[in-house]
């Protein structure tokens, strides 16, 4: 008795077959005649006889084509692969398309993301400045200074070029805002300060509320 090797042997040497797989199959399908094996572990068992009885069904059966067959299967398949020449080259040219295609796709993504990142880049100044806006004014210098036995703070801010002098009376958290003159005695004190701090030019410029000063005569 042969194993399936030994038919894959034989067969493949009369030029039908050198495949395994094949071979088991038409063994599974009853082509070849063999022993089924008992166990899973065991192969087919096939006889000398059977194997010699399938090489010539299987010679008898292709050999009985004649030319005129063989023609009309060169002819199919000739046919067959010119089909598959023009399904390439179609596939080919909708390849082509698409690759534009996604090139333009891809050139509008990049021109829509720049301008998205430039109104995200404005829309960023305007928060900033409205933020820069919203917040509040601080003071180019603060002076605390006690006069007649009272303390006192004054702010000084520059708005628009020009001084805006506040009067706040106490330090700290207890405050309480105050108009005064230029004339009083308490604005000539706070004058006197500012004159031996920061020069005779800013003093004038307090003293008058209306002259447009640098703000760098202002620096604390």
């Amino acid at each position: 008795m042969l194993t399936v090797q030994d038919v894959v042997e034989r067969l493949e040497a009369e030029g039908i077959t050198s495949s395994k797989q094949v071979v088991q199959r038409w063994l599974r399908e009853g082509k070849i005649e063999a022993e089924k094996p008992q166990r899973r572990k065991d192969g087919y068992r096939v006889s000398e006889v059977a194997v010699k009885r399938f090489i010539a069904s299987w010679k008898e059966k292709h050999t009985k084509r004649t030319a005129a067959e063989y023609e009309t299967e060169i002819q199919q398949l000739k046919k067959e692969l010119e089909h598959s020449h023009a399904e390439n080259a179609q596939l080919r040219n909708e390849l082509q398309r698409a690759e534009e295609r996604n090139e333009v796709l891809t050139r509008d993504l990049f021109d829509a993301l720049s301008k998205l990142e430039s109104r995200q880049s404005a829309g960023r100044i305007i928060a900033a400045e409205q933020e820069q806006a919203s917040k509040p004014m601080e003071p180019v210098f603060t002076e605390q200074f006690q006069f007649e036995k009272k303390k006192y703070e004054v702010r000084v801010y520059v708005r628009e070029g020009k001084y805006a002098v506040h009067f706040f009376e106490g330090w700290g958290r207890f405050q309480r805002a105050i108009k005064i003159d230029k004339s009083t005695p308490l604005f000539k004190r706070f004058l006197e300060i500012i004159r031996s701090k920061h020069g005779v030019s800013v003093e004038m410029a307090l003293s008058s509320r209306e002259q447009f000063v640098p703000a760098n005569e202002v620096d604390p």
